[in-house]
């Protein structure tokens, strides 16, 4: 089972989290990218294919944008 597809990548707006979510739109993986910003939901999903709110100082937001998420990367933590 190819994992990627189920990741969520977060800080791509950032010089990182941008080259992993560029890398693996290049590989086809189906992936979304999350983002606290609400404004830049339709912005990253039109770039990354699809995004997903999460603010990582507000746990409310973590069940829906990790629903069926089996991990998730950041250049700071990785969960899964």
């Amino acid at each position: 089972m190819n994992t990627s597809s189920n990741l969520l990548v977060l800080g791509v707006t950032g010089q990182v989290g941008n080259l992993v979510a560029k890398n693996l739109r290049r590989s086809s993986a189906q992936f979304s990218v999350g983002t606290r910003r609400k404004a830049n939901l339709e912005a990253l999903a039109d770039q990354f294919g699809a995004a997903r709110f999460i603010d990582l100082d507000d746990p409310r937001t973590f069940d829906e944008a990790l629903k069926t998420r089996h991990g998730a990367f950041s250049n700071n933590w990785l969960y899964g």
